[in-house]
């Protein structure tokens, strides 16, 4: 599933936040029209004229353009909301070109917005957009957007909002729950983090990652806009070697300490001591997918539960294979080792498979071991009486793939009041939204990465 800076539907969630926090129309306009003009020599008879001309020659310099300014108007704005007056710009990841960073630099000291300049020129230098249709089209959509961002000046408005597409996945959020609306308030007006108690990562990019690449997605969840008690990676999207190539399977099930070592030895090369952190800046804890590598006969999948404030790393791993999967995995059969205390909760945590243990199909259908363990693991989980229960899918493509055993477990431990899968999306794009909801509660955030 991918998703970026140009995503109409995150527009339109922002837009429809915006009326449900100052009502519809016409209290809040779409592709409002301000009626000022784009020409620079209308402004000279204003006190701010010096500080536009400023940016407007610093323009013209950066390429030599000086026929960039083709409307008479500016052109609309993406929201206009009437009381408080003030605008919202969307900026897709085009707004952020050198040219834009030139004219931000020149920004009078005493202008006024609604979003961090320092940041957006960062962005600018991060991005670099180019847009050559026409080819002085930096320039241009840099000027509109130093016009929008003067209107305080120019008509009396509150300082104009930009909020960048590309920062959160803004489609997301419901603007009919009063949780997301409360969050979206707090990351617009009050410039504060999305925060919840997890935030689980959707790779775009399948699993079995090469270090580099799940280092770089562990970079990429630090810079977004969303704080959370717990942050959760797909299951197997590391690798690790698998050691006692010689022992058979039974042998390796006793020596799983190995395999933690193992995999912890990967965990720490892809986890420094930087990232960590710049990630508990962010995040409380963090739980990784780390599957041995192939082609190695034996194969293990173990899931790493990492306290991102002090380093200290659990283990527990898949309990429960599939049948294809029946004599090669290594099993991990200390069933206790999935229930486990994280931030004060009380929190299960799943291999990719093991949500299979509460599947009603395979309830009617296990047999020997797997009927013994569906019944000693249920037994646990009475016992522990999980709040919080977190599922390591190395993929997903439809909302009916694990829907089935969701309900059974809800069903049976009705004191659930949290739960979230994070995996790989491997479905047509179409079916990304219901996947999604189908496996998570309301309220985790989703970082598509």
């Amino acid at each position: 599933m991918r998703h970026d800076g140009r995503c109409s539907e995150c527009k339109n969630v922002i837009k429809a936040m915006f009326r449900r926090i100052y009502g519809d129309y016409p209290h809040t306009k779409d592709e409002a029209g301000m009626d000022v003009s784009a020409d620079i020599s209308d402004y000279k008879a204003k006190p701010y004229y010096k500080e536009l001309k400023k940016i407007y020659n610093s323009l013209k310099a950066y390429r030599g353009y000086s026929d960039f300014v083709r409307a008479k108007k500016l052109p609309l704005c993406d929201l206009y909301v009437t009381r408080p007056r003030f605008i919202v710009e969307t900026d897709e990841s085009q707004h952020f070109s050198r040219a834009r960073a030139i004219a931000l630099k020149n920004y009078p000291k005493g202008l006024k917005t609604g979003f961090d300049t320092g940041l957006w020129i960062e962005l600018c230098g991060r991005i670099n957009a180019k847009d050559d249709s026409p080819a002085y089209r930096d320039e241009q959509r840099a000027w509109y957007d130093t016009l929008r961002d003067f209107l305080p000046l120019i008509k009396g408005f509150k300082p104009t909002v930009r909020i960048h597409l590309g920062d959160f996945k803004w489609c997301g959020l419901n603007p009919r729950d009063k949780r997301d609306v409360k969050l979206f308030r707090s990351a617009v007006f009050e410039k504060k983090t999305y925060s919840a108690r997890i935030a689980r990562v959707i790779s775009s990019t399948g699993y079995r990652l090469t270090e580099k690449k799940v280092r770089s997605m562990l970079k990429k969840a630090a810079k977004q806009p969303a704080s959370a008690g717990i942050l959760m990676m797909p299951g197997g999207i590391a690798v690790f070697p698998m050691p006692g190539a010689k022992h058979s399977r039974k042998e390796m099930e006793g020596r799983i300490s190995l395999l933690n070592q193992a995999a912890k030895k990967v965990l720490k090369r892809v986890l420094s001591r930087g990232l960590r952190r710049r990630l508990k800046k962010k995040f409380d804890f963090l739980t990784i997918g780390i599957d041995s590598a192939r082609g190695q006969g034996l194969r293990a999948e173990l899931v790493a539960v990492v306290d991102l404030k002090t380093g200290k790393t659990r283990f527990t791993g898949k309990s429960y294979p599939t049948t294809a999967e029946e004599e090669k995995l290594v099993r991990v059969n200390d069933l206790s080792s999935h229930f486990m205390r994280i931030g004060g909760k009380r929190v299960m945590v799943l291999g990719c498979h093991d949500l299979n243990m509460f599947s009603p199909r395979g309830d009617k259908t296990a047999r020997g071991w797997r009927k013994k363990r569906k019944r000693l693991f249920k037994k646990e989980m009475k016992e522990f009486g999980p709040e919080i229960v977190l599922q390591h899918p190395h993929s997903a493509g439809s909302p009916r793939v694990w829907s089935h055993a969701w309900a059974n477990l809800l069903k049976k431990e009705p004191g659930i009041a949290e739960y979230a899968a994070a995996f790989s999306f491997t479905g047509k794009r179409k079916n990304s939204k219901r996947t999604l909801a189908s496996t998570a509660t309301r309220g985790v955030i989703d970082l598509p990465l």
